[in-house]
């Protein structure tokens, strides 16, 4: 058996879920994040995720797949975001963008199986990692999304961060994320603090990308349809974000007072402040978007 068989709770009668070669697969770049080898690490990170992905959804899902994410997935992503974009060939630039599709596909999974988890296990989430992960996929000072101009400015930081949770909601992974959090609310399978403040600033720059302007009056029918369809898109986007707002405010307020005063302050504040601005945000989009009705 290899040594990523031997896991805590793996049934070895169970070995067969992932072939041998993924497996191996699996081994090779936990070898390669001990001896922190980054080029290591990149050459084998596509293939090792996207198995990964592929065995977490087989019937039944594989163990050793389980425990190679959770073991590995997060300190594979640190080094792949760790390294400077700009000194990057296009190889090297498709597997970091690549390794972080496969990543946020597999975060989406796991938080659609959080609701079959909450239904027969309460609300504990095993699946740490993938909250962990996302927190690191969303934060904005990472070399990676840092290089990506030899001139950088905070505006390239705030599309980097677009990008990703843009392409996280385009593959449906926003509305789980936000039940996620909203179902544990108080508990400790809600993100951790710097984890959440990636997520609600993410969440606030996302906002920045729908017009709050008014859409000008046209007659025609095709484009009437169309912006009826790009409104209901960005009141669909405002829910998501509003949801996850509300977990957050709700989870500082519902966290005990020794808890809190143990947090880092400037981390506090600025949950605080950000879903503030979420809120305020929300509050004018809704009023050019939906200008007749009544939002209180």
């Amino acid at each position: 058996m290899d040594d990523i068989d031997k896991g805590i709770g793996v049934d070895p009668a169970c070995d067969e879920r992932a072939p041998a070669r993924v497996r191996r697969l699996w081994k090779e770049v936990g070898d390669q994040l001990v001896s922190q080898s980054t080029s290591g690490v990149a050459k084998y990170a596509v293939e090792a995720l996207q198995g990964a992905q592929k065995y977490l959804n087989s019937i039944p899902p594989s163990p050793q797949a389980r425990i190679f994410i959770e073991r590995n997935m997060v300190p594979m992503m640190k080094i792949l975001l760790d390294q400077l974009q700009s000194k990057l060939g296009p190889t090297g630039r498709k597997v970091v963008e690549v390794s972080c599709r496969v990543v946020l596909q597999i975060v989406r999974d796991d938080l659609e199986r959080a609701d079959i988890i909450k239904q027969n296990q309460g609300v504990t989430f095993p699946f740490k990692s993938s909250i962990t992960v996302l927190g690191l996929l969303f934060i904005r000072d990472n070399n990676y999304f840092t290089s990506l101009h030899s001139t950088w400015s905070i505006d390239d930081g705030r599309r980097s961060r677009q990008n990703m949770i843009m392409m996280f909601r385009r593959i449906g992974g926003l509305s789980p994320l936000s039940s996620y959090m909203n179902d544990r609310i108080g508990t400790a399978s809600f993100p951790g603090l710097r984890v959440l403040q990636s997520i609600v600033s993410a969440a606030w720059e996302v906002l920045q990308v729908v017009p709050d302007s008014p859409q000008p009056k046209i007659v025609d029918q095709q484009q009437i349809a169309d912006q009826d369809r790009q409104r209901s898109s960005a009141l669909s986007l405002i829910d998501e974000m509003q949801g996850i707002a509300h977990a957050a405010t709700q989870h500082l307020l519902a966290m005990k007072e020794g808890i809190l005063k143990d947090a880092p302050r400037d981390d506090v504040a600025r949950c605080i402040q950000v879903t503030k601005a979420i809120y305020n945000r929300i509050e004018r989009l809704r009023d050019v978007l939906m200008p007749t009705t009544n939002h209180s």
